[in-house]
């Protein structure tokens, strides 16, 4: 904690909420990410950590980075060569593009035609 925090005799007995409106941000930061580091080491890194409010109702969840790389590799597809290629070679023409409006369109009137 920065200097500019200090903890007096007098403040002892003062509640964790009066001490922390007392903290600069910076302050605040880092008290926050310490609490956030126990919470991980008695809960565990790998899932999702439920966060609730002071009278015990969900407020969110922290997704740590390991829970989040793990649902992102379960969920993402897994593209073979063929499939890779497409995306390369549509991600290097990025200005190479159309109009998903007008495209749905001529999909209908290809319909009609055929229809």
């Amino acid at each position: 904690m920065s200097a500019a925090t200090s903890i007096d005799p007098a403040s002892a007995s003062e509640s964790p909420l009066t001490f922390l409106q007392r903290l600069s941000q910076e302050d605040k930061q880092i008290v926050f990410l310490r609490l956030l580091r126990e919470a991980l080491q008695s809960h565990g890194d790998t899932g999702l950590l439920p966060i609730d409010d002071e009278e015990g109702r969900a407020f969110g969840y922290y997704v740590s980075p390991k829970a989040a790389a793990e649902q992102f590799r379960s969920l993402s597809p897994v593209l073979n060569a063929h499939d890779r290629a497409i995306s390369a070679a549509a991600l290097a023409s990025l200005d190479n593009t159309f109009q998903m409006k007008d495209f749905l369109d001529e999909l209908k009137q290809e319909d009609v035609r055929q229809g």
